[in-house]
């Protein structure tokens, strides 16, 4: 879909990508609209392996992190075609060896009688010692996940007798992820003034810290002002702004009591008690705070929740476990154990609690435990890496922070809130008011309305021009451009949504 382009330095923007509305609690496979485009992220274990084939030496294979895009193209039959674009590659921090890779290619899945992927990459590797070109394939293979996420392998076709190469991508539609931590942490790459991050403050894969902890709850009124509420649970609404669940309690002298199991609002009120959260399952009114840890809201207004603490059902005649999947309608959408179904705990493991999830519309849910455990095949899992109900590791928790260089040294610091910006999630194009310009012409103020849950406008000194973001993804509606009419008189904008 062409965006649709105002006059007056005014641009309304739309991604024509997957739309997901009430009926998201399915399980149906994801699929990329004609000509639309989905941004990817690698995740963990993705490799690039050089090879010296006559040498006595075996080679390692290095991790890779970077990204890519994915536009699928017009193929009849049970064929979907996807043109791969903007690879950009490069070894993680603290590989052995530095390699960058970029280039194209083509992704295939022939879905007929059995769902097959092949891959075909044109791709420049540069290594320590020299930049080559390199032509990557694979045969048809089984997908080692379920699409939209990607695991395929693919080996050099025009490698050398001494040097060959084998690509390992393990990819998920994203763009970064927002989250925060169970144990605060001081960031090396900051200034010493400022670069305390505390365990309510909510952060970004980007290197940003999306809301202080003090932004996030100021309109709730807290007196006397505490330091920190700490941030538990966080999930952006469709429309814009947050809800959000504290670790500690405090006084509202606008809404009185705030517990930790209450559903909040960073535009202030306290949506939800505690109690309404569980009155659906029969717990009595009084009953003590159980808490609220992961927190999902799906666009029809249905909440799927952890609890901190076990409570029983007499509706449900059950213990409620503090790592259940639960939701407002008053069942049970996960137990724990279903949860670490397709993961291989060396030993028999109680309920190891739910601190985070994400669902995607695929039903795939990511989430994170709060006590960790030694999986068989993977190793040690700690709490707050990040998992995939299919058995999988997105990231480890120590990877979600790598552009923040943590100094203190903890194999992990938690993981509490958690939110994915992935373009599966845009729906319909979001309407941008006329801008309004403050006294003295030196910036503009913008507004808009739209379905999406994150934001991001962008300005374009010409129609037919590159249009640049001019602020960071976010949950916010409105924002002030510093350039003003009187230092460009002129430009367009637009507001992409997610």
């Amino acid at each position: 879909m062409t965006p649709k382009v105002l006059p007056a330095a005014v641009a309304s923007f739309g991604s024509l990508l997957l739309s997901i509305g009430a009926g998201a609690q399915t399980s149906q496979p994801a699929a990329i609209p004609l000509g639309a485009s989905w941004h990817y992220t690698l995740t963990r274990g993705s490799t690039l392996l050089e090879e010296c084939p006559p040498c006595a030496h075996v080679s390692s294979p290095e991790p890779i992190s970077g990204s890519f895009t994915l536009t699928q193209e017009l193929v009849p039959g049970p064929l979907s075609r996807y043109r791969i674009t903007d690879i950009d590659f490069v070894s993680t921090l603290g590989a052995p060896r530095e390699y960058r890779i970029t280039g194209t290619g083509i992704y295939e899945i022939l879905s007929e009688f059995a769902v097959i992927q092949s891959i075909a990459l044109d791709l420049e590797i540069t290594t320590p010692n020299a930049t080559l070109r390199a032509s990557m394939s694979s045969p048809g293979t089984l997908p080692g996940r379920r699409f939209p996420m990607m695991q395929v392998r693919s080996d050099q076709t025009n490698g050398s007798f001494a040097q060959v190469f084998h690509l390992d991508l393990m990819a998920a539609p994203f763009r970064e992820i927002w989250f925060s931590t169970a144990t605060g942490f001081h960031d090396s790459l900051w200034s010493k003034a400022t670069n305390g991050v505390s365990d309510g403050d909510l952060l970004s894969t980007s290197g940003r810290t999306v809301r202080r902890n003090a932004d996030l709850a100021g309109l709730l009124g807290v007196m006397p002002p505490l330091p920190d509420l700490g941030l538990d649970g966080m999930n952006p609404l469709p429309g814009g702004g947050m809800v959000y669940s504290v670790t500690k309690p405090a006084f509202s002298e606008r809404y009185g009591p705030v517990q930790p199991g209450d559903l909040l609002s960073d535009r202030g009120p306290v949506l939800r008690s505690n109690a309404s959260l569980l009155a659906p399952f029969g717990v009595s009114p009084g009953t003590p705070d159980a808490g609220l840890d992961a927190i999902w809201v799906w666009d029809t207004g249905e909440l799927w929740f952890s609890v901190a603490r076990d409570f029983s059902s007499p509706l449900l005649g059950t213990k409620v476990g503090h790592g259940d999947l639960l939701s407002t309608s008053g069942v049970i959408i996960r137990r724990n154990k279903e949860l670490l179904a397709r993961f291989h705990p060396e030993a028999p493991i109680p309920d190891l609690g739910l601190t985070a999830v994400h669902v995607w519309p695929s039903g795939e849910i990511w989430f994170a435990v709060t006590t960790g455990f030694t999986d068989s095949v993977l190793g040690p899992l700690q709490a707050g890496d990040l998992l995939s109900d299919q058995g999988y590791v997105v990231a480890q928790n120590r990877e979600l922070l790598t552009l923040f260089s943590p100094m203190e040294d903890l194999a992990s610091f938690g993981l509490d809130a958690l939110f994915v910006v992935t373009d599966l999630s845009v729906l319909s194009p979001p309407r941008l008011g006329t801008p309004v310009c403050d006294g003295a012409w030196q910036a503009w103020q913008l507004r808009w309305q739209g379905p999406g849950r994150v934001f991001q406008p962008e300005r374009s000194p010409a129609l037919q021009g590159v249009f640049s973001p001019i602020g960071p993804i976010d949950s916010a509606t409105s924002l002030i451009d510093p350039v003003g009419p009187e230092r460009r008189p002129s430009g367009f904008f637009r507001v992409r949504q997610w």
